[in-house]
């Protein structure tokens, strides 16, 4: 599959440039609002966003400024999952587990040290790369001080650059040891520190920000066929067997063949998942039967009259008339 960012991680970066003087390209600004809110960019395209802003700041403490402006709100799902931790330890661990929701660009580890721990972070991009990691790096150390409280200083800081003269820096870091040229991006916190209890911690908030964000990652990363081919057709479920092996990068054969390993074809699993969307449509207010078919890829109405009878037992006025008495 292909990588990708969050979208709202991405907006909160736009959103930062005017206040550095940086403006982007106008074709890269259409490109990047042509994106529907609810869908994640292309790591392709945020690698264009960065390189755009590498180009135009000639300020070293560009990256660390545009960290310091994001929130833990900018970081969606894993954001609201960080929030419900009840340690800062816990919070690091489900920033490993589950960073990939904010972008695919990298991972995070946690390495225990004689002093502490150590988390740390191994980017995979190269455009903007150091713009990027002094981003991240900052934007976690603010998120963590957001989290447990503003005196909290970690012990050192790894940086792979060399050493820039950003006094904004020392600054931001305070009493730590800063560290350049290092193999990774990284901080690493006293062991007390680690064990910090986070103010806004809630067990049952924290179970279920989980739940969705083991979700939204069985959706980013199916592991089965059948996961692969239900998660493209809840995205468009209108597509026919050819076009759904052609994104899925496979040959039909091969799709089929994994299919029936699990004893389902592709009619019987197209239709599953059209019967699940009709059902979310007909939730909303104006979905018509003609609309419905278009949308679920049924030649016209009368043809998913008949299907939905099919699925349900009855027409879809007497599934509507039933369902609001």
């Amino acid at each position: 599959m292909t990588s990708s960012v969050t979208p709202g991680f991405t907006r909160a970066i736009l959103t930062v440039l005017p206040q550095l003087n940086i403006a982007l390209p106008a074709a890269l600004q259409q490109r990047l609002q042509a994106v529907p809110a609810d869908e994640r960019l292309p790591m392709s395209l945020q690698d264009e966003l960065w390189q755009a802003v590498a180009e135009q700041s000639h300020d070293s403490c560009t990256g660390l400024q545009i960290g310091r402006a994001l929130q833990l709100a900018n970081f969606d799902m894993v954001g609201f999952l960080l929030l419900s931790s009840p340690t800062l330890a816990e919070a690091a661990d489900a920033l490993v587990s589950y960073s990939t929701l904010i972008g695919e660009g990298g991972s995070f580890t946690i390495l225990s040290t004689a002093q502490g721990w150590k988390l740390s972070y191994r980017a995979e991009f190269r455009c903007g790369r150091l713009l990027r990691l002094d981003a991240i790096v900052a934007s976690i150390l603010f998120g963590a001080r957001w989290l447990v409280g503003q005196d909290l200083t970690p012990l050192a800081a790894g940086f792979e650059g060399a050493d820039d003269q950003c006094t904004e820096r020392q600054q931001l870091f305070g009493r730590a040891q800063l560290l350049f040229e290092q193999a990774d991006t990284w901080l690493e916190f006293s062991a007390a520190d680690w064990q910090r209890p986070l103010h806004s911690g809630s067990h049952e908030v924290r179970e279920q920000m989980l739940r969705l964000a083991q979700q939204q990652m069985q959706r980013m990363h199916p592991r089965t066929m059948v996961d692969k081919v239900s998660a493209q057709l809840r995205q468009r479920p209108w597509m026919n067997r050819q076009q759904t092996a052609t994104l899925l990068a496979v040959s039909e054969r091969h799709m089929n063949r994994k299919l029936a390993e699990q004893q389902l074809s592709f009619r019987q699993l197209a239709d599953k998942v059209r019967m699940e969307c009709a059902l979310e449509l007909l939730k909303e207010r104006g979905a018509t039967q003609e609309s419905m078919a278009s949308y679920l890829g049924y030649s016209d109405g009368s043809a998913f009259a008949k299907a939905f009878k099919r699925w349900t037992g009855m027409s879809m006025r007497a599934w509507l008339t039933q369902g609001l008495k």
